[in-house]
């Protein structure tokens, strides 16, 4: 490995990168929160508590433990790997194998602590199933570094430099061609039976012609088409500024995924497959492609008082105002609004509870969905916020333009869920807020590094 690689490698060797480190910081975060969620502590005297916690042998698996397993198994898994390429853990050398075995027992000693905490936080409740899934989590995450930590720290060298042929934008095909995969197949309840694709064909969820399932609201037709082709504007875009395809290429190669995703959705049994959906795709891919020749042909302007920034300003707030009232009427529509005091009163605790209270390891299959759709929909405000500053230098910019991405994003659907509370139909909640949130920041996250690398001509685009 190179010498100026400084992530922390099964070897041993290198210090691990911030990156790495804030990474597995955020995400030990986000397991406190996943394991001690709603976060309703209850008093409880010390005597009582670590009576209840000396009995964890004795409490046997119930009719979920399967599930909860399961989910306790996936959740410490990245928490193993991160850490262990933080510290660089790994088998070749003593000293790495010594931070292997501290990775696990920290891992398996920091579950049973969270175990301990659950005593205070009703309803959750202390398992000795959820230390063992902990400890098979945590001994798989530390393997996995240990197997695939040098190809992962070579990665993030690539994508930290950001050079190449391919630049930021190629490195984003991949993992956005994944995103689009599991996207489509949540919650993964495949079949190859016959019967079942026969009985889904007879549910009318195998639709070949298009548009036969728009129904007779417009506004509600046109929002899906919009999202649904919105999905594939990016990828078509990576592929053209990634340098993988020309402009034509490009759409083509949009469209056939898209095709294969519909293939497969076949075999997803509560998934629709529609023809109208590669429709949209190929309108999507079109828009991408426009996009990617768009910012190409920017780089070409040598003289940067040339750019004219009012204009691309104006459009971008133009574009974020047309979406926002887009996404408001298509989420309230048809506005059959309720003011009855004792409803209101009941829908507005979702709304007040802490963001992603609903979700528990069974039921956070059913959730993914709706809260990748989410994300999906608020990305535009963070690629709009991104095109608006990109001729506008200094330190400064970038930060303004991701808490701005962030907070319009936040407020459109504050102000859109803060409406469903009085449609009876709807349900608000503050899962949806942060979601919109992290959409937006997502979305001028991935725009402002594919600017930056188009600008110092890291990126070889042809044209179509």
């Amino acid at each position: 490995m190179a010498a100026s690689l400084t992530v922390g490698s099964p070897d041993g060797g290198a210090a691990p990168t911030s990156p790495l480190r804030v990474a597995a910081a955020l995400y030990t975060l986000f397991v406190v929160y996943g394991c001690l969620i709603p976060l309703d502590f209850t008093p409880v005297p010390w005597t009582e508590a670590w009576a209840i916690y000396r009995h964890i042998p004795e409490f046997r698996p119930g009719p979920s433990s399967r599930t909860d397993f399961t989910a306790n198994v996936l959740l410490f898994l990245p928490l193993a790997f991160l850490w262990a390429g933080s510290i660089g853990a790994g088998w070749r050398r003593l000293g790495a194998i010594s931070k292997s075995v501290l990775v696990w027992t920290a891992a398996v000693l920091f579950q049973a602590a969270l175990e301990f905490a659950q005593v205070y936080a009703p309803p959750r409740s202390v398992s000795l199933w959820d230390v063992l899934a902990a400890t098979c989590g945590a001994a798989i995450g530390v393997a996995a570094w240990s197997a695939a930590g040098g190809a992962v720290g070579r990665a993030l060298e690539r994508w930290s430099a950001a050079c190449g042929r391919q630049g930021v934008a190629g490195w984003l095909v991949a993992p956005y061609s994944i995103f689009l995969i599991v996207y489509s197949v949540i919650p993964v309840d495949l079949t190859l039976k016959a019967a079942s694709l026969y009985r889904k064909w007879d549910r009318g969820l195998i639709r070949p012609i298009p548009f036969t399932s728009l129904g007779d609201d417009p506004v509600a037709a046109a929002l899906g088409l919009a999202a649904e082709a919105l999905l594939w504007l990016p990828l078509a875009a990576l592929l053209l500024l990634g340098g993988r395809a020309r402009g034509f290429t490009a759409w083509g190669l949009t469209v056939l995924f898209a095709v294969g995703i519909e293939a497969l959705q076949l075999l997803v049994l509560s998934r629709v497959s529609d023809s109208t959906h590669v429709l949209c795709a190929a309108a999507g891919a079109g828009a991408g492609v426009f996009l990617g020749l768009r910012l190409r042909r920017g780089t070409a302007v040598e003289d940067e008082s040339l750019v004219e920034i009012p204009p691309l300003l104006l459009a971008s707030l133009l574009a974020a105002v047309a979406w926002a009232v887009l996404l408001i009427v298509g989420s309230c529509y048809p506005f059959d609004f309720s003011f009855e005091p004792s409803e209101i009163s009941a829908r507005t605790g979702a709304l007040t509870a802490l963001p992603f209270h609903t979700i528990w390891p069974a039921t956070g299959a059913r959730h993914s969905h709706d809260l990748l759709t989410q994300l999906a929909l608020f990305v535009p405000f963070g690629m709009l916020a991104a095109l608006a500053i990109t001729s506008v230098r200094g330190p400064w910019a970038s930060r303004v333009g991701a808490f701005a991405a962030c907070l319009v994003a936040a407020t459109v659907a504050g102000g859109i869920e803060m409406l469903q509370v009085f449609l009876p139909d709807r349900v608000s909640a503050s899962t949806d807020i942060v979601a919109a949130a992290i959409g937006g920041g997502g979305g001028f996250a991935a725009v402002r590094a594919i600017w930056r690398a188009v600008r110092r001509g890291r990126v070889s685009v042809g044209r179509g």
